[in-house]
């Protein structure tokens, strides 16, 4: 069966190829779903990539207003939305239904068009309007049926808008066009949170095979885009390249670095350095000659880069000259979905082959359920598809914290534990090697020097690791009442 992209980022993917080629599709949806954003989108990449002009029949808004909402999107810049052929077939205020009529004028008028300047895509954006006038059941199946048979005999494909009666059913005016329609897409919303998300599912497809599980998809100014998790089948790239960690003597815990194409993951308390160690291996990789892609999430890009100057990294540089992509966000509003697309939408412009988030715990949080971690998979599948060094960091009490533990498993490579450590009533950072899959490393626990030189990892002779190993947040606490009372040092 022959397909049309749509050029909307992941539904492609998500239905093996696009919406069929000359029949009907039903999207529906509830107020704000984004129908006629995606039907509008669709026909506009269609035109501005194969030429193809499209009409468009506006039941529900002026054909002004309609243009006026789509405005503001990338994909209405090119010229392609103002070559639409609009229809206002909306019906006058005033006037009601008499007597019976049916769609054989509208149909007959768009089959004129389609052959006369050849159309190559028709929407009907928010038919009900029409569908609902009619007196009864049987005269709706009538017209449903007729517009079916009409699509098919001008071998056009057509997207049909409708809403959505609550969160799941249609409205009855589309009981009738479920069945007849090829494919069927429901779109839906709702507030989590206080945040606002959006996801589809197609419903049917009829001859296609297509992915059945419900996707999100997020409305920026690009228009719409599904964040898509890939194939059942994971296709990483794998190697035996090893960069460099940026940290002197990180490179011989690790047996020659991190392995490109791993998931790295940083952990520990606040203070611990994991943005610090994130800065390093940035700025390495990218001396080495690697590109770079920097996310902040709730602090600064040039806050972290002019923290890591003075730690002697030349981070603004490699910033100022295109060598690292840095963005900034803030994860109060950001649904999972949004986080993720963004990335891979920074990972398609500026295709870095090393990604360092910061930190990855902001965007983790159990209030919104199981999405994080979804984007989080979907996140390390994207990176390792594509051959990129991910490094994310996250805010944990410590390795043994159970749901850290069950997350960090399943999508990390190598994990890194920072912590703090106290000896001899100095304050020390701590770092260890939890895990490393398939490369040989150090299980022993290191100081981590932080200094105008740089960071680097500080010789631990025998006798004093054991007493770094076991020493516990208790132990100090002991100590610390012990020598209020006077009883010295143990």
């Amino acid at each position: 069966m022959g397909k049309r992209p749509t050029g909307i980022v992941g539904f492609d993917q998500l239905s093996r190829g696009g919406l069929p080629a000359n029949a009907a599709t039903l999207l529906l949806g509830g107020p704000g779903a984004g129908k006629t954003v995606f039907a509008l989108q669709t026909v506009v990449n269609a035109a501005h990539q194969s030429g193809t002009r499209a009409v468009f029949v506006a039941f529900e808004e002026t054909p002004e207003e309609v243009r006026s909402n789509a405005a503001a999107f990338d994909w209405a810049q090119n010229g392609e939305l103002e070559k639409l052929h609009f229809i206002d077939a909306r019906g006058p205020l005033a006037a009601s239904a008499t007597g019976r009529f049916d769609l054989s004028g509208l149909l007959a008028q768009l089959g004129e068009l389609a052959r006369r300047e050849d159309i190559g895509w028709i929407v009907l954006d928010g038919l009900d309007n029409v569908l609902d006038l009619l007196p009864d059941e049987v005269s709706h199946r009538r017209e449903i049926f007729r517009l079916s048979d009409f699509l098919s005999e001008i071998r056009v494909p057509a997207l049909v808008t409708g809403k959505l009666n609550g969160e799941e059913a249609a409205l009855s005016s589309y009981d009738a066009m479920q069945f007849a329609a090829r494919m069927v897409v429901k779109l839906s919303g709702g507030l989590n949170n206080g945040v606002f998300g959006r996801s589809l599912r197609i419903v049917k497809y009829r001859g296609s095979d297509h992915d059945n599980i419900e996707a999100p998809f997020v409305i920026d100014a690009g228009g719409i885009a599904v964040a898509y998790h890939g194939a059942n089948v994971p296709q990483h790239k794998l190697s035996s390249d090893r960069l460099p960690t940026g940290v002197s003597g990180l490179d011989q815990v690790l047996g020659g670095g991190y392995q490109r194409g791993y998931a790295v993951l940083l952990s520990g308390a606040p203070g611990t350095a994991k943005t610090t160690l994130g800065a390093c291996f940035l700025s390495a990789g990218v001396d080495a000659g690697e590109r770079g892609l920097l996310v902040a999430l709730d602090e600064t890009y040039e806050q972290i880069a002019t923290n890591a100057a003075g730690i002697g990294l030349h981070l603004q540089e490699q910033i100022a000259d295109g060598r690292v992509m840095a963005l900034s966000m803030r994860s109060a509003p950001l649904v999972p979905e949004a986080f993720f697309l963004r990335i891979e939408r920074a990972i398609r412009e500026h295709s870095p082959t090393i990604v360092v988030i910061d930190p990855i715990s902001a965007v983790m949080e159990r209030r919104l359920q199981r999405a994080p971690f979804d984007a989080a998979a979907r996140l390390v599948d994207l990176c390792k598809s594509r051959g990129i060094t991910l490094m994310t960091t996250t805010l944990a009490s410590g390795v043994d914290d159970p749901e850290a533990r069950s997350r960090i498993s399943t999508l990390a490579d190598a994990w890194i534990a920072l912590s703090y450590q106290v000896q001899t009533g100095a304050r020390k950072r701590a770092l260890s090697v939890v895990k490393a899959r398939g490369i040989l490393h150090s299980n022993q626990v290191s100081e981590l020097v932080i200094g105008a030189n740089g960071v680097h990892l500080a010789e631990i002779h025998p006798d004093e690791g054991a007493a770094r190993i076991t020493r516990s947040p208790q132990d100090d606490s002991n100590e610390a009442e012990r020598r209020r009372r006077g009883d010295g040092e143990t």
